[in-house]
């Protein structure tokens, strides 16, 4: 029986290793994917995903990069704004806003 209970804790460490691997690799990744890894000069598609400049699905590009809730009138090319809340590892969140340009 005691072998039984540590192969069965073991299946389970394994498992919540695992786990927080995956979940590791998604919020990194998003992170850097997502607008909110957006810097000014790259460009996003109309589902605010950033993608090459040079490919047609770029619809906007940002122009003007802002902590917290912000407007753009600082970036008189901005014809809109997006706003992202950002949380990395629950430790820490924010907002963003990029300044977004037409494409």
């Amino acid at each position: 029986m005691e072998s039984g209970k540590k192969s069965g804790l073991g299946r389970t460490l394994v498992a919540i290793l695992l786990l927080a691997g995956i979940l590791f690799v998604v919020w990194w990744f998003n992170g850097r994917v997502a607008a909110g890894g957006a810097e000014v000069g790259d460009c996003l598609s109309a589902d605010k995903e950033r993608v090459s400049c040079d490919g047609s699905e770029a619809a906007y590009q940002v122009v003007g990069r802002l902590e917290g809730i912000q407007n753009c009138n600082a970036f008189p090319s901005a014809t809109s704004r997006y706003t992202q809340f950002i949380s990395r590892g629950g430790q820490s969140s924010s907002e963003l806003t990029l300044c977004l340009a037409d494409k």
